[in-house]
């Protein structure tokens, strides 16, 4: 073992629990924050290796693969500037979070931290280092005190997380996705500047993901680059009521992902659709949408939204 004993010193989560819960509210913060979970992940496992934490490598590597990492990737990380495994935005994450993480010895370089504002814009470069920081302070907690490894097997562990955890996509979302069909997605530039693109593509890939096609959304796609946070709303109508959907977007040109919403549209609108590529959602928080029509009438049922809905725009109600 890197840094731990056979004997744990102190349960510091139980002596200090209001401390340990602040840390706790900088970490929810930092899972919704600018940087996405494929990152934060890698990141946070890099700076525990590099600290030789075995508890929180152990963590965050159960952590990677419920989020969907590949093993190989996990595998190559400690080596990760000898391999082709990693896209130049994780490559200047890592850069970057080895260089603050031996702060005494680096002194962040120049080099590392131009790379990284390559890739990365000035709220996310601060986001980033938070992750970074926070980890090392987490390493430290995990290592003075001799905290343990978990003992589950990972395979096991991670069956068990998936049954017992519930998505955030509800049955009912991913209805109301499937049949309003069109959506707004709303985005933001460098600079504040916002931009609602409808979209009629938007599709549930499974629990926490949505994803839709740029068909014409340049704005969209520039505004995703730069600040991959986003917020997509559909709504119904006729019932005045629907969902709005928070997370963090991951653009896709090619893959799995883009290849099986890429067809789904060519099938069903033709394949003359110029799909220039596949934006995957991870929803990190969802609600619903409704109308004051549903509270400054109390007790009004859906049913009687729609009936006086359908009846203002000249609509017939079909039976079902």
């Amino acid at each position: 073992m890197n840094s731990t004993s056979p004997h744990e010193r102190v349960k510091y989560w139980t002596v200090a629990p209001d401390a340990v819960q602040h840390m706790m509210n900088l970490n929810k913060y930092l899972n919704g924050s600018s940087i996405e979970a494929k990152v934060r992940d890698l990141v946070r496992l890099r700076v525990s290796q590099i600290n030789g934490c075995d508890y929180c490598i152990d963590l965050h590597t159960r952590d990677a693969i419920r989020d969907g990492e590949q093993t190989v990737r996990l595998e190559a990380l400690s080596s990760w500037r000898q391999t082709t495994h990693f896209t130049p935005r994780e490559q200047a994450a890592l850069a970057y979070a080895e260089a603050v993480t031996r702060v005494i010895e680096s002194h962040v370089p120049d080099a590392d931290y131009l790379e990284a504002a390559r890739h990365f814009n000035e709220k996310e470069l601060v986001d980033l280092t938070l992750v970074i920081a926070v980890m090392n302070a987490w390493n430290r907690m995990a290592i003075s005190f001799r905290r343990p490894p978990q003992q589950t097997p990972i395979a096991e562990n991670q069956a068990a997380d998936k049954e017992s955890r519930k998505g955030i996509l509800s049955p009912e979302m991913k209805a109301a996705v499937k049949n309003i069909r069109l959506c707004y997605v709303a985005t933001a530039s460098l600079g504040g500047v916002p931009n609602v693109s409808p979209k009629a593509s938007l599709t549930v890939l499974d629990d926490d993901h949505l994803a839709f096609a740029n068909i014409a959304s340049p704005r969209t796609m520039k505004n995703l680059a730069q600040n991959p946070q986003l917020e997509i709303n559909t709504v119904d109508q006729i019932s005045r009521r629907g969902f709005r959907f928070r997370g963090t977007a991951e653009i896709m040109e090619s893959g799995p992902t883009f290849d099986l919403v890429a067809n789904e549209i060519w099938t069903r609108e033709g394949p003359n659709v110029p799909i220039h590529a596949v934006v995957k959602v991870h929803v990190t928080a969802a609600s619903e949408v409704l109308s004051p029509a549903y509270w400054l009438n109390k007790g009004i049922s859906v049913d009687e939204v729609r009936r006086a809905w359908a009846a203002r725009y000249g609509y017939a109600i079909l039976a079902t």
